[in-house]
């Protein structure tokens, strides 16, 4: 694996950078580091983020983002994915945040807000004033969210927690437990596996299971005890973070291989580019 690492960001020269554009960046108690597809990482940020709750793109389903929000306690920040410059947006105390969804309505000159699903409640997020406002009083608890896929055409997401899938409106903020949703007490991490389904890895096997009435089947005795990150590759591979190393998940053949060797034991949070965000198990 390659690793390319600034000694000071300050003195850096951006042209050493590699010209590719990640797919994703890591958030970790070491710095934030901008992930490419042959493997090589980059620390772009030295900065620590220890309290981090939840990264998610500022996206507005159409274009790449340019920036994305950091929900940490110490307060509500917004980082630039082209300088890498962090700017404080409030001193608010996001620790209760288990996951953000970026929405866009391209019928009011493609305005892009943010919501916040937290322990206290549903809030809109200001994405660039950091300004936000309660709009629902359910509680979505920390650690206890899975997965989180949304559809920009019906502008509904579904929720997989341990105790079961909801459809949330990102509408009128209403929810609905699926019919024949069931607890996932043992499930780790999970993701879009098409149009219809999630792809959930557990500590029990890798189950598909339906967005719209939460019926699965195991399609894997693969156990996934140690996942604690999970990720589409841009080349359509599933990338898994485990406390050992990362693993390529083939979604056609549910093969498995090694991505690298790297921990990222120090990871925090996940910023992916496609505007969805949960808290990730830490444990």
């Amino acid at each position: 694996m390659i690793i390319l690492e600034s000694a000071s960001l300050d003195d850096r020269d951006t042209t050493s950078l590699i010209k590719q554009t990640p797919f994703c960046f890591y958030f970790t108690t070491n710095g934030i580091f901008s992930i490419y597809d042959n493997q090589t990482y980059v620390k772009v940020n030295k900065e620590s983020w220890i309290f981090t709750s939840v990264v998610v793109a500022i996206s507005d389903g159409i274009h790449s983002p340019t920036h994305c929000l950091a929900f940490n306690t110490t307060g509500l920040y917004r980082f630039d994915l082209k300088s890498f410059v962090c700017t404080k947006l409030s001193n608010d105390n996001w620790g209760s945040v288990s996951a953000a969804i970026s929405v866009a309505d391209h019928k009011v000159n493609g305005n892009v807000w943010v919501i916040a699903l937290c322990a206290t409640g549903v809030f809109t997020v200001n994405p660039v004033t950091g300004k936000y406002v309660k709009v629902d009083k359910s509680s979505w608890s920390p650690g206890s969210i899975r997965a989180v896929s949304y559809s920009t055409s019906n502008r509904t997401a579904t929720i997989l927690t341990t105790l079961g899938i909801y459809n949330f409106s990102t509408v009128d903020y209403s929810y609905k437990k699926l019919s024949k949703s069931t607890s996932w007490l043992t499930a780790r991490v999970g993701i879009d596996y098409d149009e219809n389904h999630l792809l959930l890895l557990t500590s029990l096997g890798t189950f598909k299971v339906s967005k719209f009435n939460g019926e699965h089947n195991k399609v894997s005795s693969d156990a996934w005890p140690l996942a604690r990150g999970i990720q589409h590759h841009s080349n359509g591979q599933i990338l898994v973070i485990q406390s050992d190393k990362t693993y390529v998940l083939d979604p056609k053949t549910l093969q498995v291989s090694d991505f690298g060797y790297e921990t990222w034991f120090t990871l925090t949070a996940i910023c992916n580019l496609n505007g969805v965000a949960w808290n990730y198990i830490t444990d």
